[in-house]
């Protein structure tokens, strides 16, 4: 879980304040939206359990409760999500080809997309860019596959995110979709991470890259590893039935080459 020297070693990497208030909180959100590209992924803010459970846990406004990503009550530490265009498109159009498939596959009613939904992981409050949950199993506690989506400045942090839901859900989350946006060189590096004998492992690692030319037509697109798989089990917790479509979720390479174009908007 999150611990005080992961939070210290953020620190050294991202932009970190005081919390002073909402008007303060507005005010600092809006000069970090007018900076200059790259922007930060993240803000990280020192704030107190009261005013993070007033201001941001219960609050009633989408501007503070959706816009943060993660709470450590040990470390009084509050992470912010700076949204972008491609960290949207990025997941939400990952869900979308999941229900495609989950339609496919005749299946689509057994599924609850859970958005950002607060989890509360031992000291820690998180919340997935996306989540998921079979219906028969939506009473648990945790989601069984969470999707977290980071720009290339965030790579340590989709390993926290990982670690966090896979550890901090006491087995609950069966697998851990991160997708990294590396803006420099057009890349997407999706990973799915899993627990392996109490150690982080990533099961699965595709890469799509896209080389913009003249026109869209002409745009070129490489995809490593594909297909892209998420095992049947750990989205449903149980075995495909037999003499049904059901199956593991696939994305192929049409697939991975439409996750790209959303996410760049091209």
């Amino acid at each position: 879980m999150t611990d005080d020297s992961e939070i210290e070693g953020l620190r050294m990497r991202i932009p970190q304040y005081s919390y002073g208030g909402r008007d303060a909180f507005l005010g600092i959100m809006e000069h970090e939206l007018s900076l200059p590209l790259p922007k930060n992924d993240v803000l990280l803010f020192t704030i107190s359990d009261h005013q993070f459970q007033r201001d941001f846990l219960h609050s009633d406004e989408t501007i503070f409760s959706q816009s943060w990503k993660e709470y450590s009550s040990s470390s009084h530490s509050l992470l912010v999500k700076m949204l972008s265009g491609p960290h949207e498109q990025a997941h939400l159009t990952f869900i979308q080809i999941i229900t495609e498939t989950a339609n496919s596959l005749g299946i689509s009613d057994e599924l609850l997309f859970q958005g950002g939904r607060t989890q509360h992981l031992n000291t820690t409050y998180k919340q997935a860019d996306s989540s998921i949950v079979p219906v028969a199993f939506a009473a648990r506690g945790h989601p069984t596959v969470a999707i977290e989506v980071a720009l290339s400045e965030s790579n340590a942090q989709l390993h926290r995110d990982a670690e966090n839901w896979l550890r901090g859900s006491q087995g609950q989350v069966q697998s851990v979709i991160t997708i990294l946006i590396k803006r420099n060189t057009r890349d997407l590096v999706i990973r799915r991470w899993i627990m392996q004998k109490n150690a982080l492992f990533v099961a699965q690692e595709v890469l799509v890259n896209v080389q913009l030319l003249r026109t869209r037509s002409q745009d070129s697109f490489t995809v490593t590893g594909a297909p892209f798989i998420i095992p049947f089990h750990h989205l449903f917790l149980r075995p495909p039935s037999s003499n049904t479509n059901e199956a593991d979720f696939q994305f192929n390479v049409a697939n991975l080459i439409r996750l790209a174009q959303r996410t760049w908007s091209i």
